[in-house]
């Protein structure tokens, strides 16, 4: 019976877990990780884009109510609440679209890694 010193045992450890940390590194990335972080770069940049118009967005009422402050006709703050709304709907119909975009780039990702 062969008796294994301490630090036999822990270098077998070591190899085995060195081993293992390089399977399990081929695996989460496989053979690709300049791709792998180009795509999470894109989804960051998305992510970026999504937050400073969402951003931009909430501001756009602010500019509004300040030129009904220096025009008291009721006239005019209902064409500029008017426009106010229809500007607001685009761009929320384009922030709805880049989160959509947002979402589908997330979810190739998690399919593709």
């Amino acid at each position: 019976m062969h008796h294994q010193t301490h630090s036999d045992i822990q270098q077998g450890l070591d190899i085995e877990f060195k081993k293992h940390d390089a399977r399990f590194e081929m695996r989460a990335f496989r053979s690709d990780t300049e791709k792998v972080f180009k795509d999470l770069d894109e989804i960051r940049r998305k992510q970026i884009e999504l937050a400073s118009d969402h951003i931009a967005l909430e501001t756009l009422g602010d500019i509004t109510q300040t030129h009904q402050a220096m025009d008291g006709s009721t006239f005019n703050e209902c064409q500029l609440n008017v426009a106010n709304f229809n500007k607001k709907g685009k761009a929320l119909k384009k922030l709805i679209g880049k989160l959509d975009d947002l979402g589908d780039s997330v979810n190739q990702f998690l399919e593709e890694y």
